[in-house]
């Protein structure tokens, strides 16, 4: 469920990737703990970048909120995952914000 996804919160721009367009992107809650992606951490997301099976992706679902879901296409579906569940979803319902190319996270 959509529910289960990551949030994405305030917004950055970065230049952490060369192949785009970057941002980062604070996390909140803890859906992503299977994948080892947690609450606070930052990602940069390359945007408009199209995803690959198996990439993590910022996505807007039903034009709900931005969350972060692995995902891994299908004809006109996306399978959705978390680590934790999975979720599918008619791709004409996803709008991709863009793929995940790094996490930083802050220790101390």
């Amino acid at each position: 469920m959509v529910s289960n996804a990551a949030l994405l919160l305030d917004e950055a721009a970065g230049a952490f990737a060369p192949e785009g367009d970057t941002i980062t992107v604070r996390v909140a809650g803890n859906a992503l703990e299977a994948l080892d992606i947690r609450d606070g951490d930052r990602v940069v997301v390359v945007k408009e970048r199209t995803p690959e099976f198996g990439d993590l992706a910022a996505l807007r679902v039903d034009g709900g909120a931005r969350t972060l879901w692995k995902v891994y296409p299908e004809g006109d579906r996306l399978h959705l995952s978390n680590g934790r569940g999975r979720w599918t979803a008619p791709a004409k319902n996803v709008e991709v914000v863009g793929v995940v190319v790094a996490v930083l996270r802050r220790f101390g």
